[in-house]
């Protein structure tokens, strides 16, 4: 049988060539799926990572940086009285350069702006009397990072538990994998198992800013019930899933504990105990009289430094809070040193 031809091709030819291309296309099509489906299971994941990250900010980098008092590349020391070293003249835009212990202050509002108003950064700054209930302060309603001001939240929320369950505080907590946290503590470092007292946990996290310590509580307490505090204390510009506050916040929540408004007597004072002579005390404490009793807690992030506490004068109490977003390091701490100083002196001369 001679072949057929369609213009001018044989059918032979035709039908190898459709056999080719069918073979062809076979591949191409199973090689394309292949990539098509290693693009949509990367495409899944990437979704599903921003989707957690959205809505549960909690596990987001920047929520675990600033659980951390010192991240393990700044320096963790007190740093130097600079403006007792002439060295430093001229190095660095010191805060309240003419101010000192016998300086007259006529408008603290005033001369808080001035001040803050020279140095790199935003600042926000609460201070309360908390005899009269008189308020001062520099953006007091912006949110800032809270960093390891969020600690204090944890805190309250575990010993507010505890009113229910008495003893939650002398329960022992187990150390697992995924409560570890970089940065300040040295809980990081013992080993899966370990095993702790709440209480003691209470203190590391407050005194010595341990982020492990706060993983551990936060996860035996639930992150919900830290939010919920938080919420029921009507601070309206902070979230703990969110990791920010504002100094008129923090103030709030000082005023509330010192006034045994969240928790009763014995946490209270355990509580107001553990933010006393604590790992860091380069800041708001540095320039008062020897002596002076300071609750206090510092947070640490990239640009966000802050300190926020109760200080028992000689002649008043009052509430002192410091945060600041991207500001420098230096300038930061010296200005809550001075600040304090003109503040102690300003209620108690």
């Amino acid at each position: 049988m001679s072949n057929q031809n369609h213009a001018g091709i044989s059918l032979e030819k035709i039908k190898e060539s459709q056999k080719e291309y069918a073979k062809f296309s076979a591949k191409w099509w199973k090689k394309n799926k292949v990539v098509n489906w290693a693009v949509v299971i990367l495409f899944g994941i990437i979704f599903f990572a921003f989707l957690i990250v959205s809505i549960f900010p909690i596990y987001a980098v920047k929520y675990k940086l600033a659980g951390s008092s010192f991240d393990q590349t700044m320096e963790n020391k007190i740093i130097e009285d600079y403006y007792k070293d002439l060295k430093n003249e001229g190095k660095m835009n010191l805060p309240f350069k003419d101010y000192n212990s016998q300086s007259v202050v006529d408008d603290l509002n005033e001369l808080i702006q001035n001040e803050a108003g020279k140095l790199a950064g935003d600042y926000g700054v609460y201070i309360q009397d908390l005899d009269s209930g008189k308020e001062y302060g520099l953006n007091t309603d912006k949110k800032f990072t809270a960093a390891s001001l969020s600690k204090l939240f944890v805190a309250a929320a575990y010993y507010k538990e505890a009113v229910l369950d008495p003893s939650l505080v002398e329960s022992n907590l187990l150390l697992k994998n995924e409560d570890r946290i970089s940065g300040n503590g040295s809980t990081y470092n013992d080993p899966v198992g370990s095993e702790y007292q709440a209480s003691l946990l209470m203190e590391k996290m407050l005194k010595e800013s341990d982020n492990t310590a706060m993983a551990i509580l936060t996860r035996e307490v639930g992150a919900d019930k830290v939010e919920k505090l938080i919420q029921d204390l009507g601070l309206k510009n902070t979230s703990f899933y969110y990791n920010d506050t504002s100094p008129y916040d923090m103030g709030s929540f000082l005023n509330q504990l010192y006034n045994k408004d969240i928790l009763l007597d014995d946490n209270t004072k355990a509580m107001l105990d553990n933010m006393q002579n604590t790992s860091f005390e380069d800041r708001l404490p540095y320039y008062l009289p020897a002596g002076t009793r300071v609750a206090h807690k510092i947070g640490n992030w990239d640009g966000a430094y802050s300190d926020a506490g109760i200080i028992y004068g000689k002649n008043k109490n009052y509430i002192i809070v410091v945060m600041t977003e991207n500001a420098n390091y230096e300038e930061a701490v010296n200005f809550m040193r001075k600040i304090s100083q003109v503040v102690y002196n300003y209620f108690n001369s």
